[in-house]
């Protein structure tokens, strides 16, 4: 249950009520077609929700709820993660990507099912490469 209206500072100084709506269409557009069925993704979406709500702040800057979205998503799905920083820090050119990625520790498997590869390093089957043509 929410205690007080929460309001979203965004950064070019505008206060307006948190949605919890938008929040939620953000994280299934990071998330569409990931393995990640729709009943948790409601509940990472009400956890979401809980954390802002706990923080104790009726005015949350836009750039703290995009960290915790990215926290988040970080941990259920990688390429859901890139997705949602792709458009929090709106990226431009390839090298925003490569930087992100490169920014992803762990075991090589990760790094390759984000970069589209399969976890034995071969690219997956249905990917496109430069001049690649996808057969019938």
């Amino acid at each position: 249950m929410q205690l007080r209206d929460l309001y979203v500072l965004k950064a070019d100084g505008r206060r307006v009520p948190f949605e919890r709506d938008k929040l939620a269409r953000s994280v299934r557009v990071a998330l569409r077609k990931r393995p990640v069925d729709d009943e948790r993704i409601e509940r990472i979406v009400n956890g979401l929700v809980r954390k802002l709500e706990a923080s104790g702040e009726t005015d949350i800057p836009s750039g703290d709820i995009g960290k915790l979205v990215m926290d988040t998503l970080r941990e259920v799905d990688i390429v859901a993660y890139i997705r949602f920083a792709s458009v929090h820090w709106d990226f431009r050119e390839t090298k925003d990507f490569a930087a992100i990625l490169e920014s992803i520790p762990g075991p090589a498997e990760a790094r390759a099912a984000a970069a589209g590869a399969r976890h034995d390093g071969a690219p997956r089957d249905d990917a496109y490469g430069p001049g690649d043509v996808k057969r019938r």
